[in-house]
């Protein structure tokens, strides 16, 4: 849209008629730019960010300043693009500030608490006061710091969140990658359970009760009787019917 050299300050932009460099590719009140013949009024391009207007005129750009704020003609589509990056998640520093009182006396800890552990019907100052007992050992600021200080020294492996080294956890301060590693432990810890439940199905069937049959070939095959005796259910006899010594007790 800009011209080539010249000391032409006021013909710089496509659409103008005067001066020596007279591209017209966005003019629109003539017959030889933008359209076949002149048009009766100012046409917008790209949502309301170029006027070209229908005069002798260069085209003009709308400001920023509008096009976040929607001004201008049809500069919706601008506006709401801009709200939706500007609302996007992007890295940041966080400023959370601790609160320093003992714990009982925290209105988001004790909120978390009502919300999440206690019942309607157990969810008063003094049920609250016992469930921050039970799970940090007292009410004390202190309790909580000492957790807070072995959360913080948690080392995240190198990988975790594109890092080549291993990182302190109280050291991670931006929101997308305190994210990145929530989501690693919580995909470990699905995966980890899923391994437990195959491991514990496996280990059911092993032990599962064996019939009568099988628990008494097992007898039989003792070729002793110190051996009869380390198998649970077996007892030792010196003469049956069957001339079988080790056999299932009855």
């Amino acid at each position: 849209m800009v011209h080539g050299p010249g000391s032409h300050a006021a013909n710089t932009h496509q659409g103008t008629t005067s001066g020596s460099f007279k591209c017209q590719l966005l003019g629109s009140g003539n017959s030889d730019g933008l359209a076949h013949t002149a048009e009766a009024m100012a046409i917008y391009a790209m949502a309301g960010y170029i006027k070209m207007p229908n005069t002798a005129e260069e085209v003009t750009l709308e400001t920023a300043d509008n096009l976040k704020a929607g001004s201008g003609t049809g500069t919706q589509a601008w506006k709401s693009a801009y709200e939706d990056v500007n609302g996007a998640l992007i890295e940041t520093n966080t400023d959370t500030q601790n609160e320093s009182a003992a714990l009982d006396a925290r209105t988001d800890l004790k909120e978390a608490i009502k919300k999440l552990l206690l019942t309607k019907g157990d969810s008063d100052s003094s049920h609250i006061e016992e469930k921050i007992n039970e799970i940090f050992g007292s009410k004390e600021e202190e309790k909580l710091k000492q957790l807070e200080n072995t959360i913080d020294d948690t080392i995240i492996p190198a990988g975790i969140v594109q890092s080549d080294n291993e990182q302190r956890l109280g050291n991670i301060n931006v929101e997308d990658k305190l994210a990145e590693i929530l989501s690693y432990y919580q995909l470990r810890n699905s995966k980890t359970l899923v391994d437990l439940k195959k491991k514990l199905f496996s280990t059911a069937k092993i032990t599962e009760p064996k019939s009568a049959e099988e628990k008494e070939k097992k007898c039989n095959s003792a070729k002793d009787e110190t051996e009869c005796k380390t198998k649970s259910g077996c007892h030792y006899v010196e003469e049956n019917k069957d001339s079988k010594k080790c056999t299932l007790s009855d």
